[in-house]
């Protein structure tokens, strides 16, 4: 009984606006509420009422039934019938009324009363078409282009035909008022866009001068050594991406990838699997290097990979025992950044392990 008594007859404002009482409760999942318009709706659920979810089927929230808006036309005319967006009659203040129109010319105001006389004298149509044309005309207006030069216009036959001239001289024909207006007519004679006479340095090593500018995508340029390259794009030849016809550009590319190779090997100091210390003091190319060990034994005409790799070995030096290569991958493994020496009477008892001598 608790619950009936705390929810009969109260009064909750519905998600669509409107306030709605409940007059019946039998269950929580059965109670009738009214709408404030009176229309009643029967059998809905007690949290429903709660949250205010319970909808009214005779209320549109997007309807314009009873507003009114003044037209275009001059007159006032009031919503009577809202069927959806597209269909709603309305009602003008001297009593006509119109049907089937749509929601959206209603509130601009584009809804004419057929009842309203309209007559206009040729004489003041006449006023009307000079005074648009008066308003609309640019003759004589001067207005900075976007090209950066002066633009006045010299003959307005209508709004898209009009005649400018620039304060070079140059006149452009037939163009319309809004680009006019906009500053977007371009000058044929002036290009800001033009690189004729910048000198850049290309990437092949060699500076290029811009000698002719037709547009963007066509420029010709002249090289250093007095080679011309003809039909380029500007934004290749401001990022330096042009070549020179007479350059071997791979044979460069090849020369600066293998120098810079050369200069991260040649005396590098790297440790052969052996435990030797190896630098390399010469270097041809990568299938061609010699190498010189800690006990001065030079190695000729090797391979860059296995000197990285440290699979080079000594013809002077004996290899390693099993107890030798156990305890060298375990100083290797704990003490890889400490520099490791081996000498070859490095290990005196081989069955027992002592005596050992490691230089670290």
């Amino acid at each position: 009984m608790a619950k009936r008594d705390e929810i009969l007859n109260k009064s909750i404002i519905m998600k669509n606006g409107q306030f709605a009482t409940c007059i019946n409760y039998n269950n929580a999942r059965d109670i009738d509420v009214k709408f404030e318009d009176g229309t009643v709706v029967y059998h809905k659920t007690k949290d429903c009422f709660i949250q205010g979810s319970i909808s009214n089927p005779n209320f549109n929230p997007a309807s314009c039934i009873g507003v009114t808006v003044m037209q275009k036309c001059g007159m006032k005319a009031t919503c009577i019938l809202y069927r959806n967006n597209k269909d709603i009659d309305i009602k003008f203040e001297d009593g006509t009324i119109v049907e089937h129109r749509r929601k959206t010319d209603f509130v601009r105001g584009f809804i004419n009363n057929p009842n309203l006389p309209v007559k206009i004298s040729l004489e003041k149509m006449n006023k009307i078409i000079e005074k648009r044309i008066e308003k609309s005309s640019c003759l004589g207006e001067t207005i900075m282009q976007k090209c950066g030069m002066k633009a006045t216009c010299i003959a307005y036959r209508n709004s898209s035909d009009i005649d400018v001239q620039f304060e070079d001289g140059v006149i452009v024909y037939k163009r319309r008022k809004i680009l006019f207006k906009r500053g977007k007519i371009n000058n044929p004679s002036f290009n800001n866009k033009s690189c004729l006479g910048i000198t850049i340095e290309q990437k092949c090593g060699m500076k290029a001068t811009c000698i002719a500018y037709r547009k963007a995508k066509d420029i010709d340029i002249q090289f250093e050594d007095g080679t011309i390259v003809e039909h380029r794009i500007r934004y290749e030849f401001i990022n330096g991406r042009v070549g020179n016809p007479n350059i071997n550009h791979n044979a460069l590319n090849a020369m600066a990838y293998s120098n810079q190779v050369k200069s991260k090997i040649l005396n590098k100091s790297v440790v052969m699997n052996n435990g030797q210390q190896a630098i390399c003091i010469a270097y041809r190319n990568t299938r061609d290097i010699d190498i010189q060990f800690e006990d001065g034994t030079i190695v000729e005409h090797k391979n860059k990979a296995e000197f990285i790799r440290g699979e080079i070995g000594n013809p002077n030096f004996t290899a390693l025992s099993l107890p030798q290569r156990i305890i060298f991958e375990c100083l290797k493994h704990y003490f890889n950044d400490v520099k490791i020496c081996f000498r070859p009477d490095w290990l005196k008892n081989t069955k027992t392990n002592f005596n050992l001598e490691i230089d670290i």
